[in-house]
């Protein structure tokens, strides 16, 4: 049964499949991984992997009698007896024993107990959670890897417990014990205990719970909840409201309920650099209506949303407009951050090789350019036909990219030949294989569904050049540019100089004009009396 608490819900069914595949992947082992209420046993088994390289190798003989001296369950077992007992208990999980240890570790009784006694504990196990199936042989190790405690429990409890989900969330037998064996830390708490939490929860929920079917639907996407108190779901759930107001509050926890389980102080930080990416800090609820419509994008780091949003940018486009492209289409924020700036990417180089869709994608509004971006894996190939096929007008840029495969096909009949020939003449040039018939490409890099890795990093360094090749015109022009701009201010400074040296030439002449007749005033003055005689010595 997939783990549904993982699941991020995206309202973009156009945007699940990725425009570039990566070769590489992670995860880890459900067998190597311990997974129990104690954080320790975790702890332990990394420290395992860690000093040992990765390698499996077995526990020290003072490991071990480390763990005896301090469980009290142990100290009536010499060290070889305990020896034995977990090489068999890494036998019967097939784990390797520092794996083995660390369950012993959180989980002291594994070793108290005789190999028997779990071995038959393991079959009663499979039973109960209907594992009975020798392909399911595994499924059911890996419940006990993660709650150990499973092993020396009471026989009836996993049916206790059972019963206790299908009477609380109305669930089938066969659902239920399928939740169990997904999240077998249920089957761990005490009957009453469990059912004392299905009712908090439901509490908490509230109108997001809508009964039984919504209880039930919140337990089984994150089972996760039922290992909280009901006191601090109700502090999360508080503190939650606060920052998305109750309304957004009750949506959000309808199809993600896992919120819940996150630190609202994550959740706070989260918020606040979407306001400050989206320069919405004087309209927090914008970034609360986006976070409403994909509450996914909480479950992102800080740094994933950063670069996110930085991908955005390849046309300088402002803030606002990116919050509305991604209110469109949120998907766009819970993508890698480098598969939403292949996509950008490939759009400008759309746009520099052809003048149509240069101007009509700049017309585009910001909440019709998301839809354009998230559904392009379906409708890069749809534009490539059109614009070499001399057809751009023909649709609109969003329709291209949004409607159904038989339906373009059916308006525009020559472009199935046109695709297989375009992945055969690529195929070609790189000397790898040929397009097999029937095959659609669903990714812009270069047709991943039909084209080899190859053709891939081809397509990808043809844009990469093509990017230095505008990056390198672009900075030339703007050099021009700017020595064209110097050159003016260099003349217009040199001419308010020069007028300020007239203005100022022509101030001193006045001043000086006017100090001479002055002067010559003054000296017939003094020549005369008042009656205009000649003054008398």
């Amino acid at each position: 049964m997939p783990n549904h608490s993982s699941k991020t819900g995206s309202n973009c069914a156009e945007c699940t499949e990725p425009l570039r595949h990566d070769a590489t992947a992670t995860g880890l082992s459900h067998l190597g991984a311990v997974v129990v209420s104690a954080a320790a046993a975790a702890a332990t088994r990394l420290q395992f992997q860690a000093s040992n390289g990765g390698h499996s190798v077995a526990p020290a003989p003072a490991q071990l009698r480390d763990l005896q001296h301090t469980s009290p369950e142990l100290h009536a077992l010499d060290l070889p007896t305990l020896r034995h007992r977990l090489r068999a208990l890494a036998a019967l999980l097939h784990l390797d024993e520092p794996p083995a240890l660390a369950l012993c570790a959180a989980v002291p009784g594994l070793l108290a107990a005789p190999p028997a006694q779990l071995g038959a504990a393991l079959r009663r196990v499979r039973a109960s959670l209907g594992l009975t199936a020798a392909e399911e042989e595994g499924e059911a190790r890996r419940a006990v890897a993660s709650a150990p405690l499973l092993l020396l429990l009471p026989p009836p409890r996993i049916a206790q417990c059972v019963a206790v989900l299908c009477s609380a969330l109305a669930l089938r037998p066969k659902q239920a014990r399928a939740l169990v064996a997904e999240w077998p830390q249920l089957a761990t708490l005490a009957t009453a205990t469990l059912a004392d939490k299905l009712t908090g929860l439901a509490a908490v929920l509230g109108p997001a719970a809508d009964g039984a079917p919504g209880l039930a639907a919140a337990v089984r996407r994150c089972p996760r909840l039922l290992t909280f108190r009901t006191s601090t779901l109700a502090q999360h759930h508080a503190q939650l409201a606060a920052l998305l107001g109750p309304a957004r509050l009750v949506a959000v926890l309808r199809t993600e309920p896992g919120l819940l389980a996150l630190r609202p102080a994550s959740v706070a930080s989260k918020l606040r650099l979407l306001q400050q990416l989206f320069g919405a800090v004087a309209h927090p609820q914008a970034v609360a209506t986006l976070v409403a419509r994909e509450p996914g994008i909480l479950r992102r780091s800080l740094q994933a949303l950063s670069r996110g949003c930085r991908s955005l940018s390849i046309w300088n486009l402002p803030p606002r407009a990116k919050l509305l492209m991604c209110i469109s289409r949120p998907c766009l924020l819970t993508l890698p951050w480098g598969e939403v700036y292949g996509r950008c990417r490939w759009l400008r180089r759309l746009m520099l090789g052809n003048g149509y869709y240069h101007a009509a994608l700049r017309r585009l509004p910001p909440s019709v350019l998301g839809a354009v971006v998230a559904a392009l894996p379906h409708g890069w190939c749809r534009l490539q036909y059109l614009a070499e096929s001399s057809q751009e007008a023909v649709l609109g840029l969003a329709e291209v990219v949004e409607c159904r495969q038989e339906a373009f096909e059916g308006r525009f009949p020559e472009f199935r030949s046109w695709l297989a020939f375009k992945c055969k003449q690529m195929a070609a040039q790189l000397g790898t294989a040929e397009h097999k018939p029937g095959q659609a490409p669903a990714c812009c890099a270069a047709a991943a569904a039909v084209a080899p890795a190859e053709v891939r990093r081809a397509e990808q360094d043809r844009v990469r050049q093509m990017d230095a090749d505008w990056k390198k015109k672009g900075e030339d022009d703007e050099y021009k540019a700017a020595e064209e701009r110097t050159a003016k201010k260099r003349l217009k400074r040199q001419k308010k100089k020069q007028q300020k040296k007239q203005k100022k030439g022509a101030a001193d002449g006045a001043a000086a004009g006017g100090a001479a007749g002055s002067k010559g005033e003054g000296s017939d003055d003094s020549g005369s009396d008042s009656d205009g005689q000649p003054a008398l010595d």
